[in-house]
Parts: structure tokens; sequence; C-alpha cells
């Protein structure tokens, strides 16, 4: 779904190869989950990235049983659940110079289309910001650290790409102040509601939060009272929450909200308002207290997804085809079809 890397790639060769994205998934010290406008906290963030390994069932195998095996594996392969595809996510934010926004977007779009030159299926977001930093930030996911391995290793052996790349590099610098990269794993017990789908979705709010050491257990308690007065009114606001592994210095959880358009905020303050309201005195008093003591910062920006820079999967541009249009994935199978179609036509018939 998300970004591309890049920052050098990251090597799960050696030490990261071992690590299961389950056992990590799981925040220890920091986060950052609060819904807008409840009470919050944020602190701007670079980078992030992160997803989880699928659970895989056991088949039990005995001679007893051995021609019920076809019909056991069966059931256990409703029963298992589906691997999370955006577990792991890597966040690539690029600092844009003043006066060089429309100069960079346009030299983003290179990368887009050298990627579905080569048939890379390493797709991501580019979210560009409308608050804080003038920046943009590049999220690509996957499903699991393995997932995220093999696809570094699929997207190197691609033909032309990695001299695509070096070349966009080369000039990238050129409208940059800084850049920074990050790696988060998606916290699934902080996450408030269901998680979205990225269908139709054109922006997110991105909140980061940076806890003092030592409060983490203070911190699941503040977040606990929130799911729960979103529960108690009977709301789903949808947003995720990411564990950063790599790339900060204290403690840090960052959380996505997406939407489909601005108008969209406009509910968001009502949403507020009911889940505060379905609290009892003790929590709401509570949650004041634990954003006192937890936080050293919060910070929430908006980001806008850049339908040019990004480089989306088929499917999310077969969804919403009209916000895809000018993207490189949307032009390459327009003219794909193109050929087949004039390929397959009928050859007019020579005049005697």
């Amino acid at each position: 779904m998300f970004a591309k890397l890049r920052a050098p790639a990251l090597d799960f060769s050696s030490d990261w190869s071992g690590i299961n994205a389950s056992s990590v998934a799981a925040p220890s010290q920091a986060s950052l989950t609060l819904d807008w406008p409840a009470p919050a906290i944020t602190m701007s963030c670079a980078c992030a990235t992160g997803i989880e390994d699928p659970l895989l069932s056991h088949f039990v195998r005995t001679l007893f049983v051995a021609s019920l095996l076809p019909l056991a594996a069966a059931a256990r392969a409703q029963e298992a659940p589906k691997a999370n595809p955006f577990k792991v996510v890597n966040i690539f934010q690029e600092v844009v110079k003043p006066g060089q926004n429309a100069a960079h977007a346009n030299h983003e779009a290179g990368w887009p289309a050298a990627l579905s030159k080569a048939g890379s299926t390493n797709n991501y977001f580019a979210l560009v910001s409308t608050t804080g930093n003038n920046d943009a930030l590049y999220v690509t996911a996957y499903p699991s650290f393995a997932a995220l391995d093999a696809m570094q290793k699929r997207e190197s052996q691609l033909p032309g790409l990695g001299a695509a790349n070096e070349r966009l590099a080369a000039k990238d610098g050129d409208f940059l102040v800084r850049t920074h990269g990050t790696l988060a794993v998606q916290a699934e017990s902080l996450t408030i509601g269901t998680p979205f789908s990225l269908e139709k979705l054109h922006g997110f709010f991105v909140r980061t939060n940076v806890l003092k050491f030592g409060h983490n257990d203070e911190y699941k308690e503040f977040i606990g009272i929130v799911q729960d007065g979103y529960r108690k009114a009977g709301l789903d606001p949808h947003i995720v929450t990411y564990e950063v592994l790599a790339g900060a210095a204290a403690p840090t959880y960052i959380t996505f909200r997406g939407f489909g358009s601005v108008a969209e905020l406009d509910s968001w303050s009502v949403m507020g308002d009911k889940m505060n309201a379905a609290l009892t005195a003790e929590q709401r008093a509570r949650l004041t207290t634990l954003v006192q003591s937890v936080f050293t910062s919060r910070d929430g920006e908006f980001y806008m997804v850049d339908s040019k820079q990004s480089f989306p999967g088929s499917d999310l541009v077969a969804a919403d085809p009209d916000f895809w249009k000018g993207n490189a994935v949307a032009l390459a199978a327009k003219a794909k079809k193109a050929t087949v179609t004039q390929t397959g036509a009928p050859k007019a018939e020579k005049k005697q």
C-alpha cells in the first residue's frame, strides 16, 4: 500500500532476520493514538513503518484420523486469520525547500513511472503536508519483516530500476532541506475502532505521541479509556496506531486517521464530543491527569494523498479511477488497454 525506501535499503540478512513482527507488535514504551479533537497529544514525526506476520495454524496428524485430514485442513484454512497487509510500515520523510514544492512534485512523479515500467509491486502513498512542516511522507506497508526483505530482494533484480533510482535520487537533493526515515509496527491493541479501508481515502490526520520514559502502562490506560468512550458511544473513528521501532529518540507512537474529503472533518468534532460524553466523570478526570503525566509532546498534522507522486496498487486505481487518472499506474494500464484493443481490432480490407 504505502511508501518507497529512499534511505539505504534496510539489511535484514543478519540481526533483523530473526525478528518476528508479531513479537514486537505489542507497544513497549511509546505511543501515539488519540483521536482528534479529543484531548490530544502529538509530536511531529518523520517516518514510520510497520506490519506483522500472519498466524499459522498447526495441523494435527494421526494415523487414526488420516481420512479426515482434507476436511480438517479446509476447516483450519477458514479459521486462520489473514495476514495484516499493513503490519510493518516504512515512512520516508522529505522536507522540501520553500518555493520548490511544484518542482519537487514533478520530479517525484518520475519514481512511480520508473517503478511501473520496471514491473515493481512495491506500492506506496505519497502524503503532502498542509500543516506543520513543508514535507512529504512516502509510506510503504508490508505484512511482515520477511515480506519487506523479500520485496527488497525482488526489487534489486528488476532490470533498469537500480539505474533509474540512482538517477532520480541524485537530482532529488536539489529540492530538499533534509530527509528522515522511520520503521514502525502496528500496535493493534492500541488501535481505536477498526482499521480503515484505503479505497477512496484522499488524506490523513497523522498524530505523533512522544512518551516520557517509564510511562507505557499509563499510556495504555489512557488509550483504553478513549477506546471505551467510542465503544459506549457506538462510534468507530478508524484510528490505526503504530509503534516506532527505529527513527525516534524516545518512546513514540504514530496514528493515522484517513478521510475521503476535508468536509468529513466536521463530523470528527461531533464524534469527539459524543465519545467524551459517554465517559464517566471519573474517566474524564483520569484522562486529564494522564495527559499531564504521560506525554513529552503530541503533534497532529494533516496530509493529502498526492495522486501523481504515489505508486498505488492497480486495485486502488480501479476503485477510484477519477482520483488516480493522472498517475503512472493508471496511465500505463490505459496505454496497455489501448494496445490490446488496437491489436485485436479487425484489419481493414484492401480495396481492389
